[in-house]
Protein backbone atom coordinates (compact mmCIF):
# COMPACT_ATOMS: atom_id res chain seq x y z
CA UNK A 1 0.00 0.00 0.00
CA UNK A 2 1.37 3.44 -0.82
CA UNK A 3 0.52 6.69 -1.19
CA UNK A 4 1.82 9.95 -3.06
CA UNK A 5 1.06 13.88 -2.08
CA UNK A 6 2.29 16.12 -5.20
CA UNK A 7 3.05 19.40 -3.95
CA UNK A 8 0.91 20.56 -1.24
CA UNK A 9 -2.42 18.34 -2.37
CA UNK A 10 -4.16 16.02 -0.77
CA UNK A 11 -2.35 12.59 -0.03
CA UNK A 12 -4.21 10.24 -1.99
CA UNK A 13 -3.26 6.56 -2.30
CA UNK A 14 -1.79 5.18 -6.21
CA UNK A 15 -5.03 3.49 -6.70
CA UNK A 16 -6.57 6.61 -7.01
CA UNK A 17 -3.99 7.10 -10.29
CA UNK A 18 -5.29 3.66 -11.49
CA UNK A 19 -1.88 2.23 -10.30
CA UNK A 20 -0.78 -0.65 -7.90
CA UNK A 21 2.79 -0.79 -6.64
CA UNK A 22 4.45 -3.79 -7.91
CA UNK A 23 7.67 -3.64 -6.22
CA UNK A 24 9.86 -1.13 -4.07
CA UNK A 25 13.64 -1.42 -2.57
CA UNK A 26 14.58 -2.73 0.27
CA UNK A 27 17.36 -0.44 0.89
CA UNK A 28 16.18 3.38 1.81
CA UNK A 29 19.67 5.00 1.46
CA UNK A 30 20.88 6.28 4.75
CA UNK A 31 24.58 6.18 3.46
CA UNK A 32 27.06 8.60 5.64
CA UNK A 33 28.65 11.56 3.04
CA UNK A 34 32.63 11.06 2.68
CA UNK A 35 33.28 14.80 3.71
CA UNK A 36 31.71 13.68 7.63
CA UNK A 37 33.95 11.24 7.81
CA UNK A 38 37.93 12.93 9.42
CA UNK A 39 40.50 9.97 9.17
CA UNK A 40 43.67 10.11 10.34
CA UNK A 41 46.72 7.97 9.79
CA UNK A 42 49.47 8.06 12.59
CA UNK A 43 53.02 6.21 10.98
CA UNK A 44 53.33 4.97 14.75
CA UNK A 45 50.01 3.15 14.95
CA UNK A 46 48.07 0.61 13.11
CA UNK A 47 45.02 1.87 11.32
CA UNK A 48 43.46 5.23 10.81
CA UNK A 49 42.14 7.04 13.97
CA UNK A 50 38.38 8.26 12.52
CA UNK A 51 36.09 10.98 13.54
CA UNK A 52 32.52 11.07 12.58
CA UNK A 53 30.28 14.18 14.04
CA UNK A 54 27.32 13.20 16.05
CA UNK A 55 25.08 14.62 13.30
CA UNK A 56 26.41 13.29 10.26
CA UNK A 57 24.81 14.59 6.70
CA UNK A 58 23.29 11.78 4.69
CA UNK A 59 23.94 10.87 1.16
CA UNK A 60 21.29 11.78 -1.69
CA UNK A 61 19.71 8.64 -3.00
CA UNK A 62 17.57 7.37 -5.74
CA UNK A 63 14.34 5.40 -4.86
CA UNK A 64 13.13 3.28 -7.42
CA UNK A 65 9.80 2.05 -7.57
CA UNK A 66 7.93 -0.44 -10.26
CA UNK A 67 4.20 0.50 -10.95
CA UNK A 68 1.32 -1.28 -12.78
CA UNK A 69 -1.44 0.97 -14.68
CA UNK A 70 -4.41 -1.04 -15.16
CA UNK A 71 -6.97 1.12 -17.84
CA UNK A 72 -10.49 1.44 -16.78
CA UNK A 73 -12.89 1.18 -20.01
CA UNK A 74 -11.99 4.21 -23.19
CA UNK A 75 -8.47 4.74 -21.01
CA UNK A 76 -5.29 4.44 -22.70
CA UNK A 77 -2.47 3.14 -20.60
CA UNK A 78 0.57 5.43 -21.62
CA UNK A 79 -2.23 8.57 -22.41
CA UNK A 80 -2.65 8.52 -18.67
CA UNK A 81 0.77 7.29 -17.45
CA UNK A 82 2.07 10.39 -19.09
CA UNK A 83 -0.81 12.98 -17.43
CA UNK A 84 0.63 11.39 -14.57
CA UNK A 85 3.89 11.91 -15.26
CA UNK A 86 3.31 15.65 -16.03
CA UNK A 87 1.15 16.13 -12.75
CA UNK A 88 4.51 15.35 -10.77
CA UNK A 89 7.63 16.65 -12.58
CA UNK A 90 9.38 19.45 -11.14
CA UNK A 91 7.13 19.17 -7.64
CA UNK A 92 8.07 17.76 -4.60
CA UNK A 93 6.14 14.69 -3.79
CA UNK A 94 6.09 13.01 -0.73
CA UNK A 95 5.44 9.07 -1.01
CA UNK A 96 4.28 6.87 1.79
CA UNK A 97 4.95 2.98 1.97
CA UNK A 98 2.90 2.03 4.20
CA UNK A 99 3.57 -2.11 3.94
CA UNK A 100 7.24 -0.95 4.76
CA UNK A 101 6.78 1.54 7.00
CA UNK A 102 8.43 4.73 5.67
CA UNK A 103 8.04 7.81 4.21
CA UNK A 104 10.59 9.92 2.04
CA UNK A 105 10.45 13.70 0.08
CA UNK A 106 11.78 13.64 -3.25
CA UNK A 107 11.39 14.61 -6.78
CA UNK A 108 10.53 12.76 -10.39
CA UNK A 109 13.76 12.02 -11.54
CA UNK A 110 12.79 9.54 -14.53
CA UNK A 111 10.55 7.24 -16.02
CA UNK A 112 10.88 4.21 -18.00
CA UNK A 113 8.76 1.31 -19.86
CA UNK A 114 8.92 -1.27 -18.75
CA UNK A 115 6.12 -3.71 -20.25
CA UNK A 116 2.47 -3.18 -22.30
CA UNK A 117 0.46 -5.23 -22.45
CA UNK A 118 -2.33 -4.67 -25.20
CA UNK A 119 -4.82 -7.14 -24.74
CA UNK A 120 -5.55 -6.22 -21.12
CA UNK A 121 -4.96 -2.88 -21.41
CA UNK A 122 -2.49 -2.53 -18.87
CA UNK A 123 1.88 -1.06 -18.49
CA UNK A 124 3.94 -1.30 -16.09
CA UNK A 125 6.30 1.02 -15.57
CA UNK A 126 9.41 2.37 -13.20
CA UNK A 127 9.16 5.60 -11.53
CA UNK A 128 12.71 6.73 -10.10
CA UNK A 129 12.52 9.19 -7.67
CA UNK A 130 15.51 10.93 -6.35
CA UNK A 131 15.77 12.08 -2.73
CA UNK A 132 17.96 14.78 -2.05
CA UNK A 133 18.54 15.09 1.84
CA UNK A 134 19.18 11.34 1.91
CA UNK A 135 16.34 11.56 4.73
CA UNK A 136 14.01 8.49 4.98
CA UNK A 137 11.22 8.85 8.21
CA UNK A 138 9.32 6.09 9.54
CA UNK A 139 5.51 5.98 9.51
Amino acid sequence: MMTIKIGNGIERDISYYGMELISSPEAFGGEIKDSNIVKIDFPEEDGDTVYIPPNVAIKSFDYKIRLAFIAQTGQTPSVKIIDFMTAILGKEITIKNKYKGVSLVGYAKKYSDVEYFRDQKAAIFDLTIYVPSGKVDPL
